[in-house]
């Protein structure tokens, strides 16, 4: 017997259902209960790592994430984890100081790592725009014009 061919919409369908589950995997396994944010390792064994550090770019991956989540679903499920994202980056990873966002955080959110990879801060600047996008938040956008000078 022949495999039929998928056809578009059924393949479309299959991504965004396989989509769903990877998010929904990310918000019940990932989310950093006990501090803030979202938790810095899981390995490939699915245990858990809560005292991993935390880098800016896994936290830029999800803040986008989750904020295009928003967009495509309209899930206020997804929204919640973007503001929860996009807060940690602001709260936790930029520097006041200086500008930019620090490389690592360990698990607490103190600075281990305060180099800044031009390749994180870029990471920051796209998941801005996202948010932005998702979530028409003026802060968001300022930030990452402030980045991307």
């Amino acid at each position: 017997m022949k495999d039929e061919p998928l056809n578009a919409n059924a393949f479309a369908e299959e991504l965004l259902t396989e989509a769903r589950r990877i998010l929904q995997f990310w918000q019940s396994h990932m989310v950093d209960r006990e501090r803030a944010g979202f938790y810095g390792r899981i390995d490939g064994e699915g245990r858990l790592h809560p005292e991993a550090d935390k880098g800016v770019v896994l936290n830029a991956r999800i803040l986008w994430t989750f904020a295009a989540a928003h967009r495509q679903f309209g899930d206020t499920a997804f929204r919640h984890l973007a503001v929860r994202a996009y807060d940690y980056l602001r709260d936790y990873f930029a520097d006041e100081k200086y500008g930019g966002v620090y490389w690592m955080l360990d698990s607490e959110g103190r600075v281990v790592e305060p180099k800044k990879q031009i390749y994180a801060q870029a990471f920051t600047i796209y998941a801005l725009a996202e948010y932005h996008r998702a979530l028409p938040e003026e802060a968001a956008r300022d930030w990452a014009i402030e980045l991307f000078r």
